[in-house]
């Protein structure tokens, strides 16, 4: 049986701070005092950590308002609530060729936050399913919301934009880097002075430069990965004219 079906209807208590001798009574006490009673707490244990702790509940909604609670207080204690078990989401990283190896593809997603659980292409379906396509799906579990919310919409790998769909969040616009539309219908305006997007002053004076743009650019979310720059050497050369390279130049 899964680690899934042992803690379904569970509700993980790690301890975030304060002394690390649990009282199980106290615990118990706490979560009643939240839930109005102490009638559908079924279980509490633990699987080996002292700093997490497993509640077990007869009834979804005391997990649920447990969970929305979100913290636990036990005297100086405190506990983070989350789920018990997290289910993997998917990632698909759109536009990333093949010889990109999934070790690499696993560096940059390690990044966001997160477990990762597996990174491999997408193939196509039958009869070609040994034939892969341009389509990096990573699996990951994410123990809070605030995790999820570090994986970016889009990342540059080696001068390519690739971007990202997390399974479960509303796709966002690549240009205005809003939510409920994609780049195709938008129509946030860029102002002709300043080129700024969703700037509606019509006597706008500022004028696009290189420190303004910076300025009031969208903050960056992106992973940047710069190529390595190839190393040029050269054995001997002779230069027969200002445009003309003598044959005797050898580039390595």
């Amino acid at each position: 049986m899964s680690r899934h079906k042992l803690l379904k209807g569970s509700v993980s208590l790690i301890l975030a701070s304060g002394d690390d001798k649990i009282d199980c009574c106290a615990i118990v006490q706490a979560v009643s005092t939240i839930l109005g009673s102490s009638d559908t707490t079924e279980s509490i244990g633990n699987l080996g950590s002292i700093r997490e702790w497993f509640i077990g509940f007869g009834e979804p909604l005391s997990q649920q308002r447990l969970l929305q609670k979100g913290e636990l207080k036990v005297g100086t204690q405190r506990f983070s609530i989350q789920l018990a078990y997290q289910e993997p989401k998917i990632i698909r990283l759109m536009g990333v060729p093949t010889s990109i190896s999934d070790d690499e593809i696993s560096q940059i997603v390690s990044r966001w936050g997160g477990t990762i659980v597996s990174v491999e292409c997408e193939n196509l379906p039958a009869p070609y399913k040994s034939i892969k396509t341009f389509v990096r799906r990573v699996r990951m579990r994410f123990s809070s919301k605030k995790e999820e919310e570090m994986v970016p919409i889009s990342f540059k790998l080696y001068g390519l934009t690739v971007p990202v769909h997390l399974e479960g969040r509303e796709r966002v616009c690549f240009r205005c880097k809003q939510s409920a539309h994609i780049k195709r219908d938008c129509i946030t305006e860029k102002r002709q002075v300043c080129y700024n997007l969703g700037h509606n002053d019509p006597h706008c004076q500022v004028k696009r430069t290189y420190a303004s743009a910076l300025a009031h650019q969208t903050p960056d979310t992106h992973v940047h990965i710069l190529t390595p720059t190839p190393k040029v050497s050269v054995t001997r050369g002779v230069i027969t004219s200002c445009n003309k390279i003598g044959k005797d130049l050898l580039l390595v």
